[in-house]
């Protein structure tokens, strides 16, 4: 094989990985402290099975292409989320215990000045949400929760209102969509520092902080 034909494969290879980098993402993301009144997330014990977030204020940095400098826009917000768990199990894991539920819900996030009007929906029914702890009856500190496209076909990420105006359709965020949550500094109502568990249900009253991350693409 010559080197004139190698050096041609090897630059249509890079060019086809290059334009598969090259893909045009967006991005949003809050931190975890943005709510200075309180924090992010909670669940009561009357709907246990349930993480609330309800008029949540947070900077949703929202970056309309993430491979190029410039271009982030901050909107204030108003955030809304509910995640219903289900589907529990513990695995064992290095001396320590690793919880696993199945999550479905929404989140919606308002500007702070148009209340009733929402500028981006997400919705799914199959993410994940973890817990490492010492213990198998509860959970720890910090829990994660993420989900992608490729792995939950029924998520979708949708712009509404106010993105549009800011070069953000839905067919930019129509494929490879994900996000992940965290919650950290978990505080239970008893002051319990892990948050007990019964059959895979909290069995006590919890808040979190919590920051966010998530993208859509281009096809």
């Amino acid at each position: 094989m010559s080197k004139k034909y190698l050096f041609i494969t090897a630059m249509l290879l890079l060019t086809i990985v290059s334009m598969t980098w090259a893909q045009d993402v967006v991005t949003f993301s809050f931190a975890s402290d943005d709510n200075h009144a309180g924090k992010n997330f909670y669940c009561n014990m009357t709907d246990p099975q349930s993480i609330l977030a309800s008029r949540v204020p947070v900077d949703l940095m929202t970056d309309r292409n993430d491979t190029v400098n410039g271009g982030l826009v901050t909107i204030q917000s108003h955030m809304y989320f509910r995640g219903v768990v289900y589907n529990y199990q513990m695995v064992p894991h290095n001396g320590r215990f690793l919880h696993m539920w199945s999550v479905e819900g929404y989140i919606y996030f308002y500007h702070v000045d148009t209340p009733l009007l929402p500028i981006l929906r997400i919705t799914f029914q199959n993410a994940i949400l973890t817990s490492y702890s010492p213990t198998p009856n509860a959970a720890g500190k910090t829990m994660t929760l993420e989900v992608s496209e490729p792995v939950d076909p029924n998520m979708v990420m949708t712009p509404m209102n106010l993105l549009p105006g800011i070069g953000v359709n839905p067919i930019n965020l129509s494929v490879l969509e994900n996000f992940a949550l965290t919650f950290t500094n978990i505080t239970t109502a008893t002051g319990v520092i892990l948050t007990p568990l019964i059959g895979g249900v909290f069995a006590d009253a919890w808040k979190s902080e919590g920051s966010f991350s998530g993208s859509g693409a281009t096809p």
